[in-house]
């Protein structure tokens, strides 16, 4: 009896030692997530953008009886500082299960190149390959922009008349971005019209930001055409003599098409342009 006791315990210990092996074998380990969220602010910090990325892909590897994900990235860059970006790879994956497994610097045609692998325990997780492209010489004789433009805006005007005569005496074309309904805003535009200068509406609308005071008749997201309309156009009156508008704060404002459409035929009707500052 005793025998076939111990029989049954050995088969039930065998047996769970198979379904766990047998359990992680199907398993495939993938900690891509876990990198993105330790690692993401790093790479923006370093330049190594969505915008400047020239091929990735996500293969599945093996090793023993166990699957994992290798994720290979590749950027191109004009500023790049190995030495750095790996201080930093080291501090971000700090007391962690990653670990920088192999680093590689060499030269290929006009591009000084970096690897960086990353590990997890055994596993090579992730390849980073980084080119530090050159830009291209410029001949001796020629301009590196021909006839270059720009177009100079200072915002947030309509609180006081500080600086304002001082800003005139640059003697440049500079364009005033007035917030409405406020003490000076009229004021302002008056006087910068008297001048030669250009005005544009700085237009209050809702920002993502809830630690901020939102200014008077600020555009929020969720309210009518007509509410829209009419305090549209009581900050363009507040405003004499602007030919355009641009965004003041309005992270959530300009995400809402439906907003920025009224918004749009509204000052189509009039002829102005709009401005984005791009805070979205």
């Amino acid at each position: 009896m005793k025998i076939k006791i111990a029989l049954i315990a050995v088969a039930i210990v065998i047996l769970s030692v198979s379904l766990y092996y047998f359990k992680n074998a199907q398993v495939t380990l993938d900690k891509s997530g876990e990198l993105n969220l330790r690692l993401g602010g790093i790479f923006s910090k370093f330049g190594l953008q969505d915008s400047n990325l020239i091929k990735k892909y996500v293969e599945e590897k093996k090793m023993g009886s166990r699957r994992y994900l290798n994720t290979y990235r590749e950027y191109n860059a004009r500023r790049f500082s190995g030495t750095d970006f790996e201080n930093a790879l080291k501090q971000g994956l700090e007391k962690t299960g990653f670990r920088i497994q192999k680093t590689e610097q060499f030269v290929v045609k006009d591009a000084e190149t970096f690897i960086f692998k990353i590990n997890f325990a055994r596993y090579d997780i992730l390849t980073i390959r980084v080119n530090k492209v050159r830009p291209p010489a410029v001949p001796s004789g020629l301009k590196k922009y021909k006839n270059p433009r720009v177009a100079i805006v200072m915002d947030d005007f309509g609180y006081n008349m500080n600086n304002v005569d001082s800003l005139f005496e640059i003697g440049e074309p500079v364009t005033l971005s007035i917030l409405p309904n406020l003490t000076y805003s009229r004021k302002i535009a008056n006087f910068a019209k008297s001048k030669g200068y250009e005005t544009i509406l700085h237009l209050p609308l809702e920002s993502h930001r809830k630690d901020v005071k939102e200014e008077i008749d600020t555009i929020r997201s969720g309210m009518s055409e007509t509410e829209v309309t009419s305090m549209l156009d009581r900050e363009i009156a507040s405003v004499p003599g602007l030919s355009g508008v641009s965004n003041h704060m309005g992270s959530k404002a300009t995400e809402d098409m439906g907003l920025m459409t009224t918004i749009f035929k509204e000052l189509r009707k009039r002829k102005l342009y709009f401005l984005d500052s791009l805070t979205s």
